[in-house]
């Protein structure tokens, strides 16, 4: 493909997001060019496993604005658990919304208030599924039609069509200084959020618990991602795979992007950057002072014994123990994926200047060991050679929270590190964005650039 020397719009990591906004943009007639830099991956917190509100959300995504692969979003999915482990106690969720309020109530009673179990037994569970799984489709309609990220508040979530559910949000709200509830939402946070933060507001102890009680699907995300490009490109978009080796920016604007291929230099007039931060000069992400990245360990799922109700199925598991809030080491990721023969085993670690991920790695293994046991037995653990499997990984989460918009950009100059000003016509999205409702956030966000 022979690329123009100036496009109206460049989006910068391919992911399904960026193809979403690529597509939307180019069908108003903007030119666009699709740079793929394999250095700038948004991860798999935000493009692999997603609840009954993202599906939703896609789904209606593809009806409104004409995309198959979208339209049949069953095709590029499957059920999966989400599995959350509080200090060594295992919640089984994804499942129907009844059966994750049950497995939560039983696992977990003190989140709950003391009348609850007499309440819940008296629920009809079909009529209780049914009438949340309505109230999940109709939050979709309601974040796909919503004109800007920031009209979403509590206000959007309180028509809960079960009392039961309303009172426990309640109770959680009225005990929100409590350590166990603190542990719960830190925990949810960080798998649901991409944020890594002990303190709450209003919205995510309504949005959180509801995510709990959500089914779970592993998304093939490179199969939609396949779908997505081929019709960006049939529809007259550019696409590029190569590394960004510079920008230049005019009077607080985007100028030009130096790619590492015989194309050299293209202009852009508007930059859309949807991945991993890029770490050096002269673009700068204003973003949070704590902030966490992480490395990945990849097993061979056929290596290991899991427990039969869930080898056969996908399923992500949250490890988060009381003595990791606060520390540098606060969050553990496990994802199991069967038709990869894969268990990939994500380590959050806080960012700092100047250190070095190898040597933390080093550090953390007998960690991630003792946490594996909440999954296998010692025995199984002690099997893998963790040190020569590890690699630093794509996964970012924000140490903050933040308003649900997109956080802003700086740009510093090479000659002059220490200044800078802020850019127009450059929007960022992503984990160090802090969006209060994960993915949703994200799709508000695009949906609005592109129009």
């Amino acid at each position: 493909m022979i690329l123009n020397r100036k496009y109206q719009n460049a989006v910068v990591g391919k992911n399904i997001y960026s193809l979403m906004l690529a597509i939307g943009v180019h069908r108003n007639d903007q030119s666009v060019l699709m740079l793929d830099d394999e250095n700038i991956g948004i991860g798999h917190n935000f493009n692999s496993f997603i609840g009954e509100m993202e599906y939703q959300l896609l789904k209606l995504w593809g009806e409104k604005w004409n995309i198959e692969c979208l339209k049949k979003i069953e095709d590029f999915s499957v059920n999966s658990h989400v599995i959350g482990i509080f200090n060594d106690v295992q919640i089984l969720g994804g499942r129907s919304p009844y059966k994750n309020l049950r497995e939560i109530f039983r696992k977990k009673p003190g989140l709950f208030p003391k009348d609850f179990f007499v309440k819940f037994s008296k629920i009809d569970r079909d009529q209780f599924d049914q009438s949340m799984m309505g109230y999940f489709k109709r939050m979709s309609s309601l974040f796909f039609y919503s004109h800007r990220v920031e009209e979403i508040g509590v206000h959007s979530f309180k028509e809960i069509p079960q009392k039961i559910v309303a009172e426990w949000i309640q109770f959680l709200l009225a005990n929100k200084n409590s350590l166990e509830v603190k542990e719960f939402l830190y925990s949810l946070s960080g798998g649901f959020q991409g944020i890594l933060c002990p303190n709450f507001n209003a919205l995510d102890f309504y949005y959180l618990p509801l995510k709990t009680l959500c089914p779970g699907y592993y998304l093939d995300a490179s199969s939609l991602e396949k779908s997505l490009l081929e019709l960006f490109v049939s529809e007259g978009g550019h696409l590029k795979n190569t590394e960004i080796m510079n920008w230049e920016f005019e009077g607080g604007r985007p100028k030009y992007i130096q790619l590492n291929s015989f194309e050299g230099v293209i202009e852009a007039c508007e930059v859309h950057y949807l991945g991993r931060i890029y770490d050096g000069p002269p673009l700068l992400l204003r973003r949070p002072e704590k902030k966490y990245g992480s490395f990945e360990i990849n097993l061979k799922l056929s290596e290991l014994s899991c427990a039969p109700s869930i080898s056969d199925t996908p399923f992500v598991a949250h490890i988060c123990e009381r003595q990791w809030l606060g520390s540098e080491f606060p969050f553990l990721q496990v994802v199991c994926l069967p038709s990869e023969d894969k268990l990939r085993v994500t380590q959050s670690y806080q960012l700092k200047l100047g250190q070095n991920p190898k040597l933390r790695a080093d550090d953390l293994i007998p960690k991630i060991k003792n946490s594996l046991s909440t999954l296998m037995s010692d025995k199984e653990v002690e099997r893998f050679a963790f040190s020569d499997n590890w690699s630093v990984g794509h996964e970012h989460w924000s140490g903050v929270r933040g308003r649900l918009a997109i956080n802003r950009v700086i740009a510093r100059e090479f000659n002059a590190p220490t200044s800078g000003r802020e850019l127009s016509n450059f929007s960022y999205l992503g984990p160090f964005s802090s969006p209060s409702l994960g993915p949703i956030s994200i799709l508000m966000e695009v949906k609005n650039l592109a129009h």
